[in-house]
């Protein structure tokens, strides 16, 4: 069964990473904390609300509270991304979902460039330092208007 990462944050909580360290590699979830700390008890941050942010008017006034959650559609040409506004190229190959943080944005009407900028779990030697910008529009396959971008910052530890 396909689980839906923010219902499970919103029923459960997470694990902090001295429970379960960052590994960056593929796994299988042991439902056991590395350091001895009941799985249960240790969950952390149950939220009450999460909420919709589907457009980027919607995205960029969360974003004054806090980060936001959300993922992206990774395709080849974004593992070389370093700088400027990311939108896939033409005929790149899907590679997969990742999940990221959306810390900020750009909005200038005088030059018409519009970005969200986020963050990568990466290391921060990808990209620019760990982050990168990309363009808030459908093509880029940036989730939002389909209620896959959310936040969670009325979370509670």
């Amino acid at each position: 069964m396909k689980y839906n990462l923010f219902s499970y944050i919103q029923q459960h909580g997470l694990v902090d990473l001295n429970c379960l360290p960052y590994t960056a590699t593929n796994g299988t979830c042991t439902r056991k904390c590395q350091n001895g700390i009941n799985w249960e008890a240790a969950h952390k941050c149950k939220c009450e609300v999460i909420e919709d942010c589907s457009t980027f008017d919607k995205i960029k006034t969360r974003l004054l509270k806090g980060p936001v959650s959300t993922r992206i559609v990774v395709y080849q040409d974004f593992l070389s991304y370093r700088s400027e506004v990311y939108c896939k190229t033409e005929g790149s190959l899907k590679l997969s979902t990742h999940a990221i943080r959306c810390v900020g944005y750009t909005d200038n009407d005088k030059t018409n460039v519009k970005s969200v900028y986020c963050g990568n779990s990466w290391s921060k030697y990808w990209g620019d330092q760990g982050y990168f910008h990309i363009k808030p529009i459908m093509e880029c396959e940036f989730f939002y208007g389909d209620k896959n971008v959310y936040t969670l910052s009325s979370c509670k530890s």
